[in-house]
């Protein structure tokens, strides 16, 4: 994920390159059993929480936010797993066609202006993390790459520093039927 300027991404995709393990002619698939996401920062800023974290490179979901001047701010990181090109990040949920696999880390600040106390602010943050377990138990059978999207809201993480996405993926080799390659590849003409 390259550097950004406001703290916004719109979805964008890489690709895993799987030609090695899947052949649709040879009837060569894979099974996702496990997927997993591990945000990292390089060489944030100083003065910011992520620009500290300078000897460990280690991604803090509270200190994602960018901070408003008044008022309430929101901050939010989706990354998913797919073999669908989806054109917005929004349109990807747990129950979207193709999807095996969806993370997202978000946080919001809400001020409370009040004339006795002054300014108090309250922090929350979540993240949601649906597996390919959660979403296919019997894993994600596939005869295509891997895209890998990624989106960002009001990111100050990736507004200072370049934002890394280290992806692991555990699958097991499986042989294709003659309906199901059928449906797949129906499925790998959208990479």
């Amino acid at each position: 994920m390259a550097k950004g300027t406001t703290g916004d991404l719109a979805v964008v995709y890489g690709r895993l390159d799987l030609s090695d393990y899947v052949n649709p002619v040879e009837k060569k698939g894979l099974s996702i059993k496990e997927f997993h996401v591990m945000p990292r920062i390089q060489n944030g800023t100083s003065g910011e929480i992520p620009g500290q974290m300078t000897n460990t490179g280690t991604w803090i979901n509270g200190a994602s936010l960018i901070p408003a001047a008044s008022g309430d701010s929101f901050a939010a990181l989706k990354v998913f797993g797919t073999t669908r090109a989806y054109q917005h990040a929004y349109d990807v949920g747990i129950g979207s066609p193709d999807v095996f696999h969806l993370e997202e880390w978000a946080q919001a600040e809400n001020v409370l202006a009040d004339a006795a106390i002054g300014a108090a602010a309250t922090y929350t943050a979540f993240h949601n993390e649906y597996t390919p377990s959660d979403l296919h138990p019997d894993g994600y059978v596939l005869v295509s790459d891997i895209l890998v999207g990624v989106a960002a809201d009001n990111l100050r993480a990736y507004d200072s520093a370049v934002l890394e996405l280290d992806i692991l993926v555990i699958a097991q080799p499986v042989t294709i039927g003659a309906k199901q390659l059928t449906e797949m590849l129906t499925q790998a003409q959208d990479i």
